[in-house]
């Protein structure tokens, strides 16, 4: 994982590699508990980003067809990728 550095807030960014694995495999898990067919759980599925870095898991679940619906982060350099939840 990338680290950022020149501050004190000691960010790492998730590979967008990892976040839509990590993405899938959720989405499979809710599937298979909740839905025969995964579908309809697919299009209910929705997230919110407690932490949301360089956007890694948005974009991943944005791709993935999840409802994004907003993510906030301490790091103001991480603002386009906050909104107001």
């Amino acid at each position: 994982m990338a680290k950022a550095t020149g501050d004190n807030l000691d960010r790492y960014y998730t590979p967008p590699q990892l976040a839509s694995a990590v993405l899938a495999w959720v989405g499979r898990w809710v599937s298979d508990r909740w839905d025969s067919t995964g579908e309809e759980t697919r299009e209910r599925l929705s997230m919110i980003e407690p932490a949301s870095g360089d956007g890694a898991f948005m974009d991943a679940a944005s791709a993935a067809g999840w409802e994004v619906r907003g993510g906030c982060d301490l790091d103001p350099r991480s603002e386009e990728h906050t909104s107001e939840l």
